[in-house]
């Protein structure tokens, strides 16, 4: 039986070379952070996926950065990380509503993205996240299984316009 490549053994292999130089050019050869293009440059993943290769990811999951921006995101995501040690479920799914929220504004993301949220925490972070507190966080997740959490639906639904029956108004508790 072969032996399990390690991760740094994986950095090496063709597969990656190609896919960080393709990733490197999307980006100009720029940290996609701060724009500098004198120092080294990395291939950040935002996310990890267990056992996946470092190839293996879509594009968008993979950004370019100087080796400073590089190292800050790590150090955040580790301070981050060590904040939410101490974190219940419920507060954990409040924050992953608030973030869905901020990804939901980001100007990365249009109008037609579809957000999923799985609980009630995470919706009430989303509605605190986004909008006004008045509407009923259950009509976001029935929202996800109609016509689906997008960023336009969420719009329509805080301009007082129900996207599931629009005869009803959001704020109005079928």
């Amino acid at each position: 039986m072969a032996a399990k490549s390690t991760y740094w053994e994986l950095l090496r292999r063709p597969e990656w070379q190609e896919k960080r130089l393709r990733i490197m050019d999307r980006a100009g050869f720029k940290c996609q952070s701060c724009g500098d293009c004198d120092t080294i440059l990395n291939v950040h993943h935002r996310y990890y996926t267990k056992g996946a290769k470092p190839w293996e990811y879509p594009d968008e999951a993979l950004e370019c950065l100087c080796e400073t921006c590089h190292g800050e995101l790590h150090e955040i995501k580790s301070s981050i990380d060590q904040a939410m040690a101490t974190l219940g479920i419920g507060q954990l799914k409040e924050i992953l509503g608030y973030i869905t929220a901020m990804n939901m504004l980001s100007p990365r993301n249009g109008h037609d993205t579809k957000f999923t949220v799985g609980s009630y925490e995470e919706a009430w972070a989303l509605v605190l996240g986004v909008a006004d507190p008045k509407v009923d966080p259950y009509c976001l997740i029935d929202l996800m299984d109609g016509p689906g959490l997008t960023r336009a639906n969420i719009e329509l639904f805080f301009s007082g316009i129900d996207p599931r029956t629009p005869k009803f108004k959001a704020t109005e508790v079928q």
